[in-house]
């Protein structure tokens, strides 16, 4: 959800308005709620761990970053919208 909340963030007027409106009518939820209430559904499904609970250590999380943002172009280039190293880090640093 962490991504989903980001392109929520940075850019609420493209195409993510309209899969709100369809979240929310399938949730049946407000458009401003879809995230949250499709967050707490998945984990009924499949609870969500933290990247810590995997082994990971806070100070990796540079090392993540840099290779999503040089191994991944194809994903982030042709994303909702294209993320700066920085704002991968801020997501990472959201599911840690």
């Amino acid at each position: 959800m962490a991504v989903f909340k980001t392109y929520q963030k940075k850019n609420p007027k493209g195409f993510i308005s309209s899969l709100n409106k369809k979240l929310s009518e399938i949730l049946k939820c407000g458009e401003n709620e879809v995230y949250e209430e499709l967050d707490k559904l998945l984990n009924k499904v499949l609870p969500l761990k933290k990247m810590s609970e995997y082994g990971v250590k806070n100070n990796e999380l540079d090392i993540f970053t840099k290779n999503t943002v040089e191994s991944q172009t194809r994903l982030t280039q042709n994303g909702y919208i294209q993320f700066s190293a920085e704002q991968v880090k801020e997501i990472y640093e959201s599911v840690f």
